[in-house]
């Protein structure tokens, strides 16, 4: 039956593809007036690499333009409707930013800047100090420099419940002169574009002018979660993950039909990659290397293939009828066959939603298992076979396609080794022992069903010729100390799936039953690819350490 169904679906692809209109080729795009010069530019250097498929851009005007196959919005957050689908390809995010050489800097960064306080500083002129801002006693005056650019005097505005632009606040007219406003006068204080920091600083303040961490919760410290402000990479990351005010945070998104097709998403994917590098001359911000992997993933999972051509052939009509009486009976015959499997398969459907702890796990005796969730058997020809363990396939959900390195190479304990992936959203898992890979299964890459079925058996990933298998094979754990370990961590899932549970990600509310029991099966499966993120940093990036 499955075999037969794929015969019908790939005749059917065959057919149609032959039949398609010419305009499939054609991308035609729109996008309100305020980028228009970024995605016009995007359609320009895609049209530049010889593509078959052409992009053309029109301004929205509030109507819903006829042939539109791709719309780019900017907006904190968008909520496609049933038939589309809607994808980030940019970011817009203000930040304050200080001198580095400000002699308050080490008190700056344990407290934070709260809307509170700013909001005061800001409304009130005679308590423009540092002490106001950081609601200490320090006396020392501070300029507010603000970026005189409409989208970020409403972020701010917005952020703070306040008009800053009313409040006669020294407005700069571009990024040169709130850059060098700060580099003379370390005590300055202004509001900028992220993108303005990362491309317009120059040379004599590179580094010198840095970001004020936000103190989020308004509790008067910069917490160990609010703590985003290492590097420029670290930050974005944390804006990702919604680590950020999100008052302070714009995105553009491009919003499709749910079935792309192949011209939309070869110009989506040339956004996401070679197009990432226009963002930075229209004053937004490129998204993260995991990030746009995320989405390349879903978008290449979402593609239907259209094949072009100008003509349609004589016998397609007759092609057309006999397939479509074909499918029918096969319907039929499908239906009849699920009928009859209903009560079975209604029963895997009932077990499938059980509870996930660590009695519901499996932890075969012999082997021997890593915190990055990975399990080590050494077999007699010397090798040592490895692949995931139950509980992180519980956290998952099915994974849907896997990114294996190649035979041969080498790997040190705690290099990145395999990459497991859900309709787009991802985790890098990291590599139990040391040695080269002599073999990768390639069922694996054949039919990913293995994976999620047989992780301990024919679902393995890799046979690896051990380094130090003496040494390396001491840091790792038995399978009954192994279950208190994993027991720790579904203890800390919880608290950090609670943590979900604001107003701004009350969806993710369901991942705890009803009453504070334990985690569902799968918890993450649904979530978003920001949510993956977080839980790779917070549980597997964090097992290096052990």
């Amino acid at each position: 039956m499955k075999n037969l169904l794929l015969c019908i679906t790939a005749i059917f692809s065959i057919c149609y593809g032959t039949i398609a209109s010419p305009q499939d080729s054609q991308v035609k795009v729109s996008c309100p007036e305020r980028l228009y010069g970024l995605v016009n530019s995007w359609a320009e250097g895609f049209n530049g690499t010889g593509a078959a498929a052409k992009a053309s851009v029109s301004v929205s005007t509030g109507k819903q333009l006829p042939d539109i196959s791709i719309s780019f919005v900017d907006a904190n957050n968008v909520t496609p409707g049933d038939d589309e689908w809607a994808m980030i390809v940019g970011r817009d995010v203000i930040v304050p930013v200080i001198n580095a050489d400000n002699p308050l800097i080490g008190r700056i960064r344990s407290k934070g800047l709260s809307p509170e306080n700013l909001s005061v500083f800001i409304k009130e002129p005679s308590s423009a100090s540092w002490g106001t801002l950081l609601g200490t006693d320090d006396s020392e005056r501070a300029v507010l420099y603000v970026l005189d650019d409409e989208t970020l005097v409403k972020s701010v505005s917005g952020y703070l419940g306040i008009d800053v632009k009313k409040q006669g606040r020294t407005m700069a007219s571009d990024a040169h002169e709130l850059f060098s406003a700060l580099g003379r006068d370390p005590l300055a204080i202004g509001f900028c574009k992220l993108a303005n920091l990362v491309n317009d600083p120059g040379p004599e303040l590179a580094g010198k002018i840095i970001i004020a961490p936000v103190d989020r919760n308004g509790d008067g410290a910069v917490d160990h979660n609010e703590n985003i402000y290492e590097n420029l990479v670290a930050f974005s990351r944390g804006v990702w993950i919604g680590k950020y005010p999100r008052a302070l945070t714009g995105a553009i998104y491009a919003i499709t039909p749910v079935d792309v097709t192949e011209s939309q998403a070869a110009f989506l994917g040339w956004i996401l990659n070679d197009g990432q590098a226009y963002l930075d001359k229209s004053g937004f911000t490129q998204l993260l290397a995991g990030e746009r992997q995320s989405c390349n993933d879903r978008l290449a999972e979402l593609t239907s293939p259209v094949s072009v051509t100008n003509e349609r052939p004589a016998y397609a009509t007759l092609i057309y009828v006999f397939l479509t009486l074909a499918l029918a009976g096969l319907l039929v015959a499908f239906i009849s066959r699920i009928k009859i499997k209903h009560v079975s398969t209604a029963a895997v459907n009932t077990v499938s939603q059980k509870a996930l702890d660590e009695n519901s796990l499996i932890w075969p005796a012999g082997l021997l298992f890593d915190r990055s969730h990975m399990w080590s058997f050494m077999e007699q020809n010397g090798t040592v076979k490895v692949g995931i363990d139950d509980y992180l396939h519980h956290v998952t959900g099915e994974i849907t396609r896997i990114v294996l390195k190649q035979k041969g190479d080498f790997v040190r304990k705690g290099d990145e080794i395999v990459s497991l992936i859900r309709n787009g959203k991802h985790l890098t898992i990291y590599s139990p022992v040391s040695g080269i890979i002599r073999e990768k299964n390639r069922k694996l890459e054949e039919d990913i069903h293995v994976l999620n079925t047989s992780h301990y058996d024919e679902g393995w990933i890799y046979r690896i010729e051990p380094l130090s298998w003496a040494a390396e094979n001491t840091l790792l754990i038995m399978a009954d100390k192994y279950k208190e370990v994993v027991s720790a961590e579904i203890h800390m899932l919880r608290e950090f799936l609670a943590g979900l549970m604001s107003n701004e990600r009350v969806r993710y509310a369901t991942v705890v039953l009803p009453d504070g029991g334990p985690l569902i099966d799968n918890p993450l499966a649904d979530m978003g690819p920001e949510i993956w993120e977080e839980f790779q940093i917070k549980f597997i990036d964090s097992a290096k350490m052990h």
